[in-house]
C-alpha cells in the first residue's frame, strides 16, 4: 500500500507512515488518537478540586463527542472504536487499517495519531522493587 502523507506529517511519526505504508492493506492496526490541544494554562497553580473536575469532565464530554465522527470513519474503512467511554486525556484507542488512519488524520480535530505498543519490562525486577518485597509468584 502507498501511504499518502497528505499533510499528514505533523500527526502520525515518519516510523509509524512507514510502517503503514508496507502493511498489507487488510491488514488492521491498533492507533491511539490525541485530540489537537483545546486546553491551555498559562502561569499560575495547578488546577485542584472542583476545577480540576470541570476540566476532567470537559475532556470526557469533549472525547464522547467525537464518537459519532469517528465511528462513521471506521465503518467505513473496515475498523472499529476500542475505547468505550470519555477519558481525562481525551484519547480514542482504534483499531483500523492503515486507510483508516489516514482517514481520522484528516479529521479537524485530530492532534496525532500514535501506534499502540505494548510496553514490556527491560529487566527483570529485584524482590525488593517487587510490591511487597518478596520474591515473584508464577
Amino acid at each position: 500500500m502507498e501511504w499518502h502523507t497528505n499533510g499528514h506529517e505533523t500527526k502520525i511519526s515518519h516510523e509509524f507512515a512507514e510502517r503503514l505504508a508496507t502493511m498489507p492493506c487488510e491488514q488492521q492496526v491498533r492507533a491511539i488518537v490525541m485530540p489537537a490541544p483545546y486546553l491551555v494554562r498559562r502561569g499560575g497553580a495547578r488546577p485542584r478540586g472542583a476545577e480540576r473536575q470541570a476540566i476532567i469532565r470537559e475532556a470526557r464530554q469533549r472525547t464522547e463527542q467525537t464518537f459519532a465522527e469517528i465511528d462513521e470513519v471506521l465503518a467505513e474503512t473496515g475498523g472499529r472504536r476500542v475505547t468505550d467511554k470519555g477519558n481525562a486525556l481525551g484519547f480514542i484507542v482504534v483499531e483500523t487499517t492503515a486507510d483508516g488512519i489516514e482517514a481520522i488524520c484528516d479529521l479537524d480535530w485530530v492532534g496525532s495519531v500514535l501506534e499502540d505498543q505494548p510496553v514490556y519490562p527491560v529487566h527483570e525486577p529485584k524482590p525488593a522493587d517487587r510490591p511487597g518485597g518478596g520474591p515473584s509468584r508464577p
